[in-house]
């Protein structure tokens, strides 16, 4: 999808509703794909964002974007979302309330020799962030050069402990039977 420029009065407006309805506002994008036209609005707050959550800011968003009908030119697509397990950090304050957790970093530009890093926050400061990298020490990186980034889930890991949550020891795995189809009888 081809990005466009948000209007600051567009993401007034997101930020407005964001803070009406009690979550925060991780990122607005707008785009073009072939001819339709998407406003991509990402949100998220302590604890579930759920269906009921994300359909009541969409309403919310909805009519309030629709009392200014010069705000966005032309028919577009209305997208909330939540930020999900893997969410992007969009400012110096996001790396600072998730140090500790691992994030993976692609920069515009090379910082000793690489450009993507994946590691756990170890500081954030206000113009730069500094990631563990174990064996290979500590790298900082500042904001300004920083393509993405994104909180990172070894998803391998997730799917192996949401197994052992499901199954404990001694329950019964229902086990997939196929049926050997039978040859013998039929015409070749």
């Amino acid at each position: 999808m081809a990005r466009l420029e948000v209007s600051p009065a567009v993401r007034a407006i997101c930020q407005t509703v964001a803070d009406r309805q009690n979550v925060e506002l991780v990122d607005v994008r707008y785009g073009r794909s072939g001819r339709n036209v998407a406003l991509e609005v990402i949100v998220d707050r302590d604890g579930d964002v759920d269906f009921d959550l994300i359909t009541e800011v969409s309403k919310d968003l909805s009519d309030t974007l629709d009392e200014d009908e010069d705000l966005i030119e032309g028919s577009y697509m209305l997208e909330v979302s939540s930020a999900g397990l893997e969410r992007p950090l969009m400012k110096p304050s996001d790396y600072d309330r998730f140090a500790g957790q691992e994030i993976k970093v692609v920069c515009r530009e090379p910082v000793d020799g690489r450009n993507q890093f994946r590691g756990p926050i170890a500081s954030a400061g206000t113009e730069t962030f500094t990631l563990d990298l174990r064996d290979r020490g500590m790298v900082e990186i500042p904001y300004e050069i920083v393509k993405k980034a994104h909180l990172w889930v070894d998803w391998e890991e997730e799917l192996k402990r949401a197994e052992e949550i499901q199954v404990d020891e001694g329950d019964e795995v229902p086990q997939r039977r196929r049926k050997k189809k039978s040859l013998e009888g039929r015409g070749r």
